[in-house]
């Protein structure tokens, strides 16, 4: 199996088809294309990724599953529904720091970096172009606009939210605010917001349950 000649090693936790798209943008491949090398490669898939990196030890990627491709993901007992999958979040700054998408912005309910205490962006301010993999890595939008210039601050509250499933997704977190204390999983706190967040629709409720067009990044707000 042939060995790319450029080969990012992967990150703890990054998740896997970001992964996979970092190393075909690396090589100027497409991602279903290096997808097809690991499925034609007549091996198992990850063993098939690693020859593709010569070798490198794979780490735990996280979620979601690629489609097809035999190869375990940490999802926090999430179903794929929980992840994003059309539209790309970042935080431009984290970007800046290191080039690779953090696992936390693929939940459709993190908006926000508590690391820099802003808003994620998946779109230009100015063009509204969605972000892809290649602007996000290049910083700006092929209009012009660096993304780091554009980002927003976020309230204390949703930044108290962030920063809690943040870190629930290495380890048990705790979340204050004022006199209550909540101790959740990634999990518990993905379904505990997607649940109450349908109440913002009012009275007329009939029943909570999924939120649709999550995705949206602005619906996630």
């Amino acid at each position: 199996m042939k060995v790319l000649p450029i080969r990012p090693a992967p990150v703890p936790g990054e998740p896997l088809g970001s992964y996979i798209e970092r190393l075909a943008h690396a090589n100027h491949y497409e991602d279903f294309q290096v997808i097809r090398l690991l499925k034609q490669s007549g091996i198992e898939h990850a063993a098939a990724l690693s020859q593709l990196i010569n070798g490198q030890p794979l780490v735990d990627f996280g979620a979601p599953l690629v489609p097809n491709l035999e190869i375990p993901v940490k999802d926090w007992d999430l179903h794929t529904a929980a992840f994003t999958h059309y539209r790309t979040r970042v935080c431009p700054h984290c970007m800046q720091e290191g080039a690779w998408i953090r696992s936390h912005w693929r939940l459709k309910v993190m908006t926000a970096c508590h690391m820099h205490e802003c808003e994620l962006i998946d779109a230009c301010s100015s063009c509204a172009a969605p972000i892809s993999w290649n602007t996000a890595l290049a910083g700006a939008c092929h209009c012009g606009l660096r993304y780091s210039a554009s980002t927003k601050s976020v309230g204390s509250a949703e930044l108290a939210l962030m920063r809690a499933i943040a870190q629930a997704c290495q380890e048990s977190s705790n979340w204050h605010w004022g006199g209550l204390k909540l101790q959740l999983t990634v999990s518990e706190w993905v379904k505990l917001l997607i649940y109450t967040g349908r109440f913002i629709q009012g009275p007329s409720l009939e029943r909570p349950g999924q939120l649709p067009a999550l995705e949206d990044l602005g619906v996630a707000q």
